[in-house]
């Protein structure tokens, strides 16, 4: 069988639908659903009583099956001949008071107000296939003649797959005549992947009711409801449908892919949203195991509780597949919730998502079979954002403590471009203060703990201080350091508390961060601490072009790129070209120096382009890769070493630990999962040139 066109200039071409009812003249194609799937829409806004017309009404049997339940007065109209003479002749006798008109629906000829109902069964589909100027204007003329010849409080019932130009089209027109717009997402069976009247797309129906039109300018009358069951949801603006219709739709295609390769080798996602919420509620992430490692669950759903979705087990394509080892299922549906939402437990996410997450299971798996949902604990987790505002480059700012794995409370920085990834992470500690005497009075109040690096690259960074020729000394006595990028300020006031004769200038471009690290992480600038709101590129360039240049004994890259599609996301490409490495050399001092950067880089070719160039400027480098990251400290020496790598890692080993014997003195503090040497001893030392 052939029953769906092939291109969009097929559904709109009269002589295809002429050749496709000859070809199966007998046959009819429901490939908009059946009419038990249909009918519980249709009767809520299609009495027995009313008056309908029925447009573009082709080779279905949906006239035929609500004539059969008692809806007599249907009128149907098609522009194919064909069309109209084949109903006719085989409804004659059997449905006598149904009528059949060869009409175009763009030019009607019935009078004013003369149906109650007009029933669309795919006809603006096949109408409105492009964007053209001669569609758009036939359309608009569909939609006039539809408004003139339906009574006031009258319904233009119109069954669609809601392409996006389309259902704008649609929605925008009747509501900017005052009408009242709801949309219904019909719930089908799925259908058979081999059936070629099959169709992965959602169908929905979109129900106009006619009001009179106000002379005042009003909000459109919109209204949503995508599940059976459940009562239509006001919505604000088509923007609102556009990106719930667009959520459903996304969604059917996915469960279409699925079911139909059962189990996939990409990963696949997408977002779920509620009405009238511009951010998504949930994200789906689907891990499949290869094929050949058949576990013996086949299928489970697992709840990332909130605040912790940025965690490398649950924030990552690698970390996800371990999660789904770990569990032991085929396939894991890993669900992470969103900021801006109420989650009121596990149990009611469970109920909000079991329909829709059944719909994702492997097509081998019964219908019936229960399946787990697996969680952290008890509970939904704990966040609360506690700031956001829109920063000075467009990107919104977003601070929110959340509960760790460990238990303990954190609070971090997220930008809205990138919410998945934590820019900034400080502990919380909620203590009493002390008086001058040193002892606890009054209300305990919770504050950031500067004496504890909750950033796996940050403790690395401070690590890269022991490969400096002399630090120790160098750290008692005075040192300059300039750190590229603020973020909240957690490394900047780290080294400013356990190594108090060094001196730092901070280089941040957007000013809002700076008050953010100020008011939220408890940002100190004074005489040793100075913040300088400036592109990192042009402070360098002035710091270079000083004579003679003032020179700093450490400096620090730790700035993204707000540009994703490119490889490079740590730093951003223009702060490893060449004229700005020469820059950084020149500042360093030359025997005891050292340039330590964060680095990121996705693109393998332009990852040794870029380390190359690197080499090219600084004769020692060494690595330090952090697990299950893509990221890596970069540890830069201005100096050959003369000693063999293995000496030289000896020698490292022994400066780190005489350097944080030095800092835990300073602050009598020191987490004992900080151990410089265990940071030492992962070192790689690239070929020195």
């Amino acid at each position: 069988m052939d029953l769906l066109p092939k291109t969009s200039s097929d559904i709109d071409s009269a002589q295809y639908w002429e050749s496709l009812l000859k070809k199966h003249r007998n046959q009819a194609f429901e490939w908009y659903g059946e009419y038990p799937n249909l009918c519980g829409i249709l009767h809520k806004y299609i009495r027995t009583s009313d008056k309908t017309l029925v447009v573009g009404c082709g080779n279905s049997r949906l006239s035929e099956d609500l004539y059969d339940v008692g809806y007599h007065q249907l009128v149907n109209i098609d522009d194919v001949d064909s069309v109209v003479k084949q109903k006719t002749m085989k409804n004659a006798k059997q449905r006598p008071k149904m009528k059949f008109e060869r009409m175009d629906v763009t030019q009607m000829t019935y009078e004013d107000s003369s149906f109650t109902v007009v029933l669309d069964r795919g006809n603006l589909d096949a109408r409105m296939t492009d964007q053209g100027q001669e569609t758009v204007a036939s359309v608009e003329k569909t939609f006039g003649e539809i408004g003139r010849v339906l009574k006031v409080g009258g319904r233009y019932v119109c069954i669609t797959l809601a392409q996006e130009h389309l259902i704008r089209k649609l929605l925008g027109h009747f509501s900017s005549e005052g009408w009242m717009v709801r949309i219904h997402k019909i719930d089908t069976p799925n259908q058979d992947e081999g059936s070629e009247s099959s169709s992965p797309m959602p169908i929905f129906i979109v129900v106009s009711t006619k009001f009179k039109k106000m002379a005042a300018t009003q909000s459109p009358i919109l209204e949503l409801s995508l599940s059976e069951g459940r009562s239509p949801e006001r919505v604000s603006s088509i923007e609102d449908v556009m990106k719930a219709i667009k959520s459903q739709q996304d969604y059917a295609m996915l469960q279409h892919s699925l079911h139909k390769r059962s189990f996939c080798d990409e990963s696949l996602s997408l977002d779920l949203y509620a009405p009238s919420n511009e951010n998504p509620r949930f994200t789906l992430y689907i891990v499949d195991k290869p094929k050949g490692r058949v576990p013996a669950n086949k299928f489970a759903i697992f709840i990332v509780p909130q605040g912790r979705e940025t965690e490398y087990l649950f924030g990552t394509d690698r970390g996800r597949g371990q999660l789904a080892d770990q569990a032991g299922f085929q396939r894991l549906v890993v669900v992470t919730l969103h900021r801006g939402h109420l989650y009121q437990s596990i149990d009611s996410i469970k109920t909000e998502l079991s329909s829709k997450v059944m719909e994702l299971k492997p097509s081998e798996l019964p219908s019936n079979t229960q399946v787990p949902f697996l969680s952290i604990g008890e509970d939904v987790g704990d966040r609360e954002v506690r700031y956001e505002a829109e920063g000075s480059h467009g990107n919104m700012v977003i601070v929110e403590d959340v509960r760790g794995e460990d238990g303990g409370m954190y609070r971090q920085i997220i930008f809205s471009s990138n919410p998945n990834i934590v820019q900034s992470q400080a502990k919380l500690v909620t203590e009493k203060p002390r008086s001058k005497s040193g002892k606890k009075r009054g209300k305990a109040v919770t504050r950031v703990d500067h004496l504890y690096l909750s950033m796996t690259f940050h403790r690395i960074m401070t690590a890269g201080l022991a490969l400096i020729p002399g630090c120790l000394d160098l750290l008692r006595t005075r040192a300059r350091g300039l750190l590229i990028g603020l973020g909240g300020g957690g490394l900047p006031m780290f080294l400013y508390k356990q190594f108090p004769k060094l001196e730092l200038d901070v280089v941040e471009l957007d000013p809002m961060l700076k008050d953010v690290a100020k008011s939220w992480f408890g940002l100190v600038e004074d005489e040793r601490l100075r913040i300088h709101i400036q592109d990192g590129l042009d402070f360098i360039k002035s710091a270079a072009q000083k004579d003679p240049p003032s020179l700093y004994n450490v400096v620090l890259f730790d700035v993204d790129s707000k540009d994703s599609t490119k490889g490079l996301s740590c730093p951003p490409k223009a702060f490893v070209e060449p004229v700005v490495l020469e820059r950084v050399k020149r500042i360093l001092h030359p025997t005891q120096g050292i340039f330590i950067l964060n680095f990121a880089c996705r693109d393998d070719v332009l990852k040794e382009s870029v380390m190359s160039e690197i080499q090219t400027h600084f004769p020692s480098v060494y690595t330090s890769p952090m697990e299950d990251d893509i990221n890596e400290i970069v540890h830069c020496l201005p100096q050959r070493t003369s000693d063999g790598a293995d000496k030289m890692k000896v020698q490292y080993r022994d400066g780190a630990r005489s350097l944080q014997k030095y800092a835990k003195s300073v602050s009598s503090r020191w987490e004992s999962d900080f151990d410089l040497c265990e940071i030492m001893d992962d070192l790689q030392i690239k070929d020195e040139r």
